[in-house]
C-alpha cells in the first residue's frame, strides 16, 4: 500500500471517528436536557402536591378562625399564606369579584335582586395558582 493510500484511508477513517464523535456529542446534549426537564418535571410535581395539602390545611385554619377569632390560629394562618406566596403559589377567590368559569366552580346560585348576576357570593374554598398555572379552582356561590 502506498503512502497516499494509507494517508487517504487514515483521513476517512478520522472523518468517520469525528463524525461519530459529533453524534455522541449531541445525543449526549439532548439526553442531559431531558433529563434536566425530567428533573423539573418531577420537582413541580412535588411542589404541586405538596402546596395542595398544605390547602387543606389552610382551609381548616381558615374555618377555625371564622368560628372564633384566635390570635395563634390568625398567625398561623398569614404564616401559612406567605410560605405559600414564597414558593410561587397565590389563592383567589373573593366576594364581590365576577365569576369566571376559568377560574372558578359554582358550586351554588342564589337569587339575589341587589346583586348583579354571576357575582361571587361566598368564598367556600378558595382557588390556587402555583406559577401560574391553576391546582385548585375556587369553590364558590354565585347570585343568579
Amino acid at each position: 500500500m502506498t503512502l497516499e493510500k494509507k494517508n487517504e484511508q487514515l483521513e476517512i477513517e478520522l472523518d468517520a471517528l469525528n463524525d461519530r464523535f459529533l453524534r455522541l456529542a449531541a445525543d449526549f446534549q439532548n439526553y442531559k436536557r431531558n433529563k434536566e426537564q425530567e428533573i423539573e418535571k418531577i420537582q413541580e410535581t412535588a411542589c404541586e402536591k405538596v402546596v395542595t395539602d398544605l390547602l387543606f390545611v389552610i382551609d381548616d385554619v381558615k374555618r377555625a378562625l371564622e368560628y372564633q377569632e384566635d390570635e395563634a390560629f390568625e398567625l398561623l394562618y398569614n404564616k401559612l399564606i406567605k410560605v405559600l406566596g414564597d414558593n410561587g403559589a397565590e389563592l383567589y377567590g373573593a366576594p364581590g369579584e365576577e365569576f369566571n368559569f376559568e377560574l372558578h366552580e359554582a358550586v351554588c346560585a342564589y337569587k339575589k335582586e341587589s346583586i348583579k348576576p354571576g357575582t361571587i357570593l361566598s368564598v367556600i374554598n378558595q382557588g390556587c395558582k402555583l406559577n401560574g398555572k391553576i391546582i385548585r379552582f375556587a369553590k364558590v356561590s354565585v347570585s343568579s
